[in-house]
């Protein structure tokens, strides 16, 4: 029996299986275990309904946001509940500093509130929102300040651009 078990230990194969094969069995038992108890966390975190409600009261404010959309000219266009916060709208214009051709681009926008807001209303622009940098400061009141930097290419002849202005309510 003891000459069998040298012949087995010398054997180069039965070092293979035990060095390499062996631990990467192991290594795949334990991810399926692990792959296995993270589906049951999740299953039980689905069913229990205090998580679904905790879940469902961080997610909501930021389905149905009230919205509107705006053009360069303050021209209110769609208003989803929107008007309900913002009390004005004004669009600063200038003139494109390396391109005179392209005329006044809006380079300002204020946001004149009814109310205090704690987050900063989401302001994106439809047309060429990739062409702008847009930052955000509190201004006077209840107002929010955005200063949109053009870079990039501009279409000639330019559209009027549009923008969506996204409040996030205070809980």
């Amino acid at each position: 029996m003891s000459k069998f078990n040298d012949k087995l230990k010398n054997n180069p194969i039965y070092i293979l299986i035990a060095s390499i094969i062996i631990p990467i069995i192991v290594i795949i038992s334990f991810i399926w275990n692990l792959n296995d108890r993270i589906d049951k966390r999740v299953d039980e975190k689905i069913a229990n309904s205090k998580f679904i409600n905790h879940l469902v009261e961080e997610i909501t404010p930021f389905i149905n946001t009230p919205y509107m959309i705006f053009d360069e000219n303050s021209s209110i266009s769609v208003d989803k509940g929107g008007s309900y916060y913002i009390e004005n709208i004004i669009v600063e214009k200038d003139t494109f500093k390396w391109f005179k051709e392209i005329g006044e681009v809006p380079n300002k926008i204020t946001i004149i509130a009814k109310q205090a807001l704690q987050t900063a209303p989401l302001l994106s622009c439809l047309d060429s929102g990739d062409n702008y940098t847009i930052t955000v400061k509190r201004g006077q009141k209840f107002n929010w300040e955005y200063t949109l930097e053009l870079n990039g290419d501009m279409i000639i002849p330019r559209p009027v651009n549009k923008f969506r202005i996204d409040i996030i309510p205070s809980r």
